[in-house]
């Protein structure tokens, strides 16, 4: 009889997101965050410390879902 097989995803895989806290995304200071929309959807977010990029997310979206975060 064969294994069942169960997909396995990488923790930073857009299905996992759900499952990690807001913070474990820019686990550093901040004072300000810079938000850039195109269309109405959220682009990305710069989180800044004393004027300074201190963290960068870009979000990709497939219609109306978030298909991918990505963290610099």
């Amino acid at each position: 009889m064969p294994f069942p097989v169960v997909p396995i995803t990488p923790p930073n895989h857009p299905a996992n997101l759900d499952a990690r806290s807001p913070g474990s995304l820019v686990p550093v200071a901040f004072d300000e965050v810079d938000l850039t929309y195109a269309a109405g959807v959220l682009q990305t977010a710069v989180y800044k410390l004393a004027g300074n990029v201190v963290a960068t997310l870009t979000l990709t979206w497939t219609g109306t879902d978030l298909t991918n975060v990505v963290r610099t």
